[in-house]
């Protein structure tokens, strides 16, 4: 959401761009936001979720690691089994094509996801100093959290939540 309040649409960007460029921005907004902290005041908690690509870009990796000490911003990584997201994504693809087809699209990977989560998955372990498994949806995973007084999102772009006396950094 961040990066196309301040930049434009990924599947757009990605297309003109590519996806190295794309990961620079990416990686450019986190640090605003973590280290700068161009986008809240002092007294504001944050919780920022990012897209599962953010550990494709090595300084990216170096900054979610350094988080918790460095920030106080512990890193939590929502862990929902891959046959699921597939078939969200599926789900939503569907969606999009009956309802919208002129509807913005997810910029294509360069693998399936299957493949891109392998690749990913010892890095988002790597990078997190919390772990949720979860096997349900977005509403679902925000509800049990927001019941529980546990801040928390799923993995969307650059997103911004405010919870209050909190700081987590979502991937």
């Amino acid at each position: 959401v961040l990066f196309e309040e301040k930049i434009g649409l990924i599947s757009k960007y990605t297309e003109i761009h590519g996806w190295e460029k794309f990961r620079e921005e990416e990686f450019k907004l986190l640090e605003r936001v973590l280290v700068k902290k161009e986008f809240s005041n002092d007294n504001e908690k944050l919780i920022i979720s990012c897209g599962g690509g953010i550990v494709e870009t090595k300084e990216a990796v170096v900054l979610l690691k350094d988080s918790r000490s460095k920030y106080n911003f512990p890193v939590v990584w929502i862990e929902k089994p891959i046959h699921k997201i597939v078939e969200v994504l599926l789900e939503k693809e569907q969606k999009n094509d009956i309802i919208s087809p002129n509807r913005r699209k997810r910029p294509k990977l360069d693998l399936g996801p299957e493949d891109v989560y392998k690749r990913r998955e010892g890095i988002y372990q790597d990078c997190s100093d919390f772990q949720f498994k979860v096997d349900w949806r977005r509403s679902k995973i925000n509800n049990k959290f927001e019941n529980n007084n546990i801040a928390a999102t799923t993995t969307s772009p650059q997103q911004q939540h405010r919870r209050n006396n909190t700081d987590f950094t979502y991937c």
